[in-house]
């Protein structure tokens, strides 16, 4: 499978999915767990020409965390994905929700140094590229969701790219 269907995966379709959707898709991902993103996989494949056998359902995990000790923490969905084999793959997706419909879709990108980062999409598809991160990205992840939404960082910088 070509680098071009794992990216429209982890960067298109989920994100689409995710802002389209949310909770349709958080239900899918409880139920069928990576059998929902192996289908997101045969998706791309076909309108690419692509063959899609490459993965299997038990090549992605995924994994629900909140943290009820912190008043008002998201819940983060993430989907382990296969190693990424390419600058841009993605090892991890996170999908959040927070507690009054707010989402934010986070990627863990492999970069040329070989770190990874963190990067945040936007339902109007802006790319926010924002700081390397360790293996365990939970609790960075819901860092970044309650400055990025709850404090107003994105509707600022959202502000900001509109003028």
């Amino acid at each position: 499978m070509s680098n071009a269907t794992r990216r429209k995966v982890e960067h298109s379709l989920l994100p689409s999915a995710f802002y389209a959707n949310g909770e349709r898709l958080m239900r899918m991902l409880m139920d069928d767990r990576g059998d929902v993103v192996l289908r997101c996989y045969g998706i791309a494949a076909k309108h690419s020409s692509e063959d899609s056998a490459e993965y299997e359902g038990d090549d992605f995990s995924v994994e629900f965390q909140t943290r009820p000790e912190k008043s008002g923490s998201p819940l983060i969905i993430r989907i382990q994905m296969p190693a990424p084999a390419e600058v841009g793959d993605c090892r991890a997706v996170y999908l959040c929700f927070g507690e009054q419909g707010q989402k934010l879709y986070f990627t863990s990108e492999l970069a040329q140094t070989g770190e990874f980062f963190l990067c945040a999409w936007t339902g109007k598809r802006m790319h926010l590229t924002c700081l390397a991160s360790e293996q365990d990205e939970f609790d960075r992840v819901a860092a970044l969701f309650e400055e990025l939404i709850y404090r107003g960082a994105l509707q600022q910088l959202e502000s900001l790219c509109a003028s």
